[in-house]
């Protein structure tokens, strides 16, 4: 194996942060759809993106499961960092305040096989809820999720259908509909196994030493350079 195909994989298992989670019952499922380009929704470009869902049944909701993509190369220069708001069926479509406001700390990140549009890595994400919020059945919700980093977030989509957005971060700011199609997202009611305990920086220098090291002692007990 050349040195910077083995550094190389270190840095991504540091990066990416493994496979996704064990998971529980999923009570509502929108997944993603390949080849379709997903929706900004973040505090750096000013756009807030919300779906309506409705559960079949009254469940308690513990995890969500979604899907998105950067801009550019496609790699955040950041760790996950989103907020889910749940908001009740409003006048006109959305209530303007939400009824659920968290901070997802606890979010995994893993890579798929689905592309956007423009051949961009989608994402999955898995997050559990600080607490468990409980829900009706047969009753009209929208889910929000916004990217609370400078990178520019795009909440992938799920097909065609109708989404809901503003563009100011202000209950006073109306919800917009538009037909361009739904986002992807999976809710659960129970949460997800615990993330892996991340590395430290100093553990992954290390990581990253050790196999400079180790490819020099293989020169040295073979006598020639690898190729």
């Amino acid at each position: 194996m050349k040195l910077q195909f083995l550094v190389a994989g270190i840095v991504a298992a540091i990066s990416v942060g493994g496979p996704p989670r064990a998971r529980g019952g999923t009570v509502y499922s929108q997944p993603a759809v390949n080849g379709l380009s997903g929706f900004a929704s973040g505090f750096t470009e000013q756009q807030f993106i919300a779906d309506n869902f409705s559960l079949s049944a009254a469940a308690n909701v513990a995890a969500i499961h979604f899907w998105g993509n950067y801009s550019g190369t496609g790699v955040p220069s950041a760790p996950p960092a989103f907020r889910l708001r749940l908001y009740n069926a409003g006048s006109p479509i959305v209530n303007p305040t939400a009824f659920q406001d968290v901070a997802l700390t606890d979010v995994t990140r893993s890579p798929t096989a689905l592309l956007t549009g423009s051949s961009i890595p989608i994402f999955e994400f898995t997050a559990n809820l600080p607490a468990s919020v409980a829900l009706s059945g047969s009753t009209t919700y929208y889910a929000s999720l916004v990217d609370n980093t400078t990178d520019r977030w795009f909440w992938a989509s799920s097909g065609p259908g109708t989404l809901y957005f503003r563009t100011t971060d202000s209950s006073t700011d109306p919800w917009i509909s538009s037909g361009v199609g739904n986002v992807a997202f999976e809710l659960l009611d129970s949460p997800f196994a615990p993330n892996a305990v991340p590395l430290p920086t100093t553990v992954a220098a290390g990581l990253i030493l050790l196999a400079f090291l180790s490819a020099g002692r293989l020169v040295t007990a073979r006598g020639s350079k690898s190729s």
